[in-house]
């Protein structure tokens, strides 16, 4: 039978525990809501299809980006080393 250092040190710990628990869920709580307040998603999977779309915008983007520079500098780079 544990004695009674034994029993207090395991309530510490299990207080303790449920203290991180408690952090732990304000801090989710608070992060849904920022989710909820900019980007409007009400759950972690609304979010990561947010972040999936504006990933592929990002890329499309880019890659429009691209090719409008190599256009621009077909057209303009040899005017542009005169310079």
């Amino acid at each position: 039978m544990p004695d009674r250092y034994e029993v207090e040190e395991l309530q510490d710990k299990i207080n303790e525990m449920e203290r991180a628990q408690n952090r732990a869920e304000g801090e989710l709580e608070g992060l849904m809501k920022t989710l909820k307040q900019d980007f409007d998603c009400d759950s972690i999977e609304d979010a990561e299809e947010l972040y999936e779309e504006l990933k592929e915008k990002e890329e499309k983007a880019k890659e429009e980006f691209d090719n409008e520079y190599d256009d621009f500098m077909d057209k303009w780079g040899d005017k542009l080393e005169e310079v």
